[in-house]
């Protein structure tokens, strides 16, 4: 034990006691957490395979102890509500020695400024429960105060005075929010009651083990962000959600502050198939059944709320969700989902055939919609003949558009987030035949590089790949492999940039996910953080703020490594025809209908997004509001007069269409259930009126084009010309 450390530990001892008075005071009925000898002893655990075992090579000493401080007070407290700016410094001690009490297994300035945090937390509910009648009868509308919408890096609150002020603020909000949605005052009491009493309950109920299991994962996110411990009910819950095998929603959950967050839509799965549940929203309430009371889920434990939305399936699940980018005060969307279970045969790929007319004549190409790598293992091990995978479906689906006679195939990737690295490897030989396709260098920095089968391309014709913010890992791998052998175009937005590997190392008493390996492109650099920058760049659906690896606190940094040795194909030279190709895109992006709507209401949900702060003026809030609608339906009749179609008198005809196009198939608020992943409703995260895209699905359309303006090109460069067809 150094001298400085020994001085430290005399002084958190007497903090912890300072600490601890104070709380059993004022809350005689809840004991202050303390560590278990076990969590000590897994601690000790976790850390040694941590610094023996992880990709990056660190030693505690090497952790930043202020880093480490930091990132745990934004893990309890966020928003910077509920701590003072004295609380902070009587923590101050522990801000450089966090690294030490890890190394001597010292639990205690974790465990102590969360039952800090705790006892501020319960003195703020109960004061909002037992007032809550004056609270409410005391609000007024019509000031011009407003809400800092992220309060991440504001100043911690000085005194009380102040904290009671800025949860004051919030609670206005919470009330405006269901003034807003047309909630009678004492339904928005009840609401309310529910919502605090429950909070109240939740916060006591919280354990030793919640607060180990979020010091920890502070630890291991100080490694890297997909590094994490899952004590033994998380640990069941990833097998669950790794497996696809429970009947729920098919969507991956985490938190955001108070809220449930959606991380991942499933493949296949049911949310998948609705289309209006999306990447970023926050769940605010979860319903059952098609109609009735919600229950309030706002600072709910992510077990708890999974427990109501997972269910038996053909039942029917209400979400109230909070729109990605959107601020607290934004209008709730309420989805309903009918449970189901994820089905293999639900994520197969399919195919489709866009035909285009150019003044050269009718041209065909095929698109492949493949959401996610697949494989049957236990049809392939039990030596099936007919097991389903990724690689064989598409093969399948390539022969048919081969024999359809297409000009050009482009793999549409968006929203696939991987999945198994052999069909990867595979489903690259289909395109690309025997060769390298990625480069994998371990913990003992040691490159291997994963081929593909020693076979000839099964499609040699021109290829294009598609993607978006959502495509990772296996699909940034199949991506990279293409754009640098020059075997096709990769078209879209900028991949999610995960180039790590993790592997499920057992524990008594949990499991930890840890990070043992990175991918490196045949070019040599990586995939990681930067993701794949395709080469004609389409109008991003998702926030690179929120979305994606760079969004992520301690993601591990881009590296490059030796080019691994390869041949390029020499199908196509980009640098040489790149800028005609972009401009030609950029030129339909102004001139297609469909195309227009998407860059307008993306420019608009880019704006909300900026917006730092909102009214607490309920008149200030509603004229927004209608302004905002007033700019959708703008966007829709300048599409629909392009289109020749009838214009709207308000968004409420829209939605009226879309509720009759769905053949008799009923949706909360007349929201669309098209459960195509490419209408634009929701992933511009903007309110409930929007155009259904799902048929035109303008991206796809829009790579179709793109894939042919470059086959014209190469003709062009070459000197072939195309028999004219009418």
């Amino acid at each position: 034990m150094t001298s400085s450390y020994r001085a430290a530990l005399i002084a958190w001892m007497l903090l912890a006691l300072s600490l601890a008075a104070p709380l059993a005071l004022a809350a005689d009925e809840l004991a202050a957490l303390e560590p278990s000898p076990e969590q000590v002893l897994t601690a000790e655990r976790i850390m040694s395979k941590l610094t023996k075992s992880h990709y990056v090579q660190k030693r505690v000493e090497d952790l930043s102890s202020e880093a480490l401080f930091d990132a745990y007070l934004k893990a309890i407290d966020p928003s910077r509500l509920f701590l003072l700016a004295s609380d902070i410094e009587q923590f101050h001690p522990w801000r450089g020695g966090l690294d030490e009490a890890l190394l001597a297994g010292d639990l205690e300035p974790a465990f102590s400024m969360f039952n800090r945090l705790r006892e501020r937390r319960l003195a703020e509910l109960d004061a909002l429960v037992d007032g809550l009648d004056g609270r409410l009868d005391a609000l007024s509308f019509d000031g011009d105060e407003t809400l800092l919408l992220d309060r991440s890096e504001a100043p911690w609150p000085a005194d009380a005075a102040e904290a009671a002020h800025l949860l004051g603020l919030r609670f206005k909000n919470e009330v405006l929010g269901l003034r807003l949605a047309e909630r009678e005052p004492d339904k928005i009491r009840d609401v309310l009651e529910r919502r605090y009493t429950g909070q109240r309950r939740r916060l006591g109920q919280v354990d030793a083990g919640d607060v180990f299991r979020v010091w920890m994962n502070v630890v291991t996110h100080n490694f890297d962000p997909h590094t994490e411990f899952f004590p033994p009910r998380d640990a069941e819950n990833f097998d669950i959600r790794m497996s696809l095998s429970l009947e729920g929603i098919g969507a991956m959950l985490g938190s955001e502050g108070e809220y449930c967050k959606v991380e991942r839509i499933v493949p296949g799965g049911p949310a998948e198939q609705d289309g209006r549940l999306k990447a970023a929203d926050r769940i605010v309430a979860v319903g059952q059944g098609a109609s009735g009371d919600s229950v309030d889920v706002v600072g709910w434990r992510n077990d708890e709320i999974v427990e109501l939305i997972r269910g038996p399936k053909d039942t029917v699940v209400r979400l109230s969700v909070l729109p990605a980018g959107q601020g607290d005060g934004a209008a709730l969307r309420v989805i309903d989902i009918t449970r189901d279970e994820v089905r293999l045969e639900e994520q197969a790929a399919t195919s489709e055939v866009i035909e285009l007319v150019r003044d050269d004549g009718p041209w065909r190409v095929g698109v492949i919609h493949l959401p996610t790598f697949y494989i049957d293992f236990e049809a392939a091990r039990a030596g099936d003949p007919e097991y389903r995978s990724a690689t064989r479906d598409v093969a399948a689906l390539v022969r048919e558009l081969a024999d359809d006679d297409v000009d050009g195939i482009v793999m549409d990737l968006r929203g696939n987030g991987g999945g198994s690295l052999f069909e990867a490897q595979e489903l690259t030989g289909l395109f690309l035949g025997k060769g390298p396709v990625v480069q994998i260098r371990g913990v003992d920095q040691r490159v291997d590089v994963a081929p593909a089968p020693p076979e000839s391309p099964l499609w040699s014709g021109p290829m294009g790949v598609l993607v978006d913010r959502l495509s990772a890992s296996a699909s940034e791998i199949f991506s990279a492999a293409v754009q640098d052998t020059k075997r096709g175009l990769v078209l879209g937005s900028r991949t999610f940039g995960k180039g790590s590997v993790q592997a499920l190392v057992p524990f008594e008493d949990g499991q930890l996910k840890l990070t043992q390996a990175m991918f490196y492109r045949l070019s040599g650099g990586s995939t990681q953080h930067m993701g794949v920058l395709p080469d004609v760049l389409f109008p991003s659906l998702y926030n690179e703020d929120e979305i994606g690896e760079s969004a992520l606190d301690g993601a591990l940094p881009w590296e490059s490594i030796p080019p691994a040795k390869f041949k390029p194909k020499k199908t196509h030279d980009f640098a040489a025809m790149g800028h005609e190709l972009t401009e030609r895109h950029q030129q339909r992006l102004q001139e297609e209908p469909e195309l227009v709507a998407v860059v307008e209401r993306l420019e608009l949900s880019q704006e909300l997004r900026a917006r730092e702060s909102i009214s607490l003026n309920e008149h200030a809030r509603k004229l927004d509001s209608d302004a905002t609608d007033a700019r959708l339906l703008a966007i829709e009749n300048r599409r629909r007069a392009a289109l020749e179609l009838e214009p709207l008198a308000s968004l409420d005809e829209l939605n009226a269409d879309e509720t009759a196009d769905e053949a008799g198939v009923e949706t909360a608020e007349g929201a669309s259930a098209s459960g195509d992943d490419s209408s634009t409703e929701d992933a511009l995260q903007l309110p409930d009126h929007a155009p259904d895209l799902a048929e035109a699905d303008p991206f796809a359309r829009e790579a179709a084009q793109v894939l042919v303006d470059f086959i014209q090109l190469r003709n062009k460069v070459r000197g072939v010309q195309r028999p004219v067809m009418r």
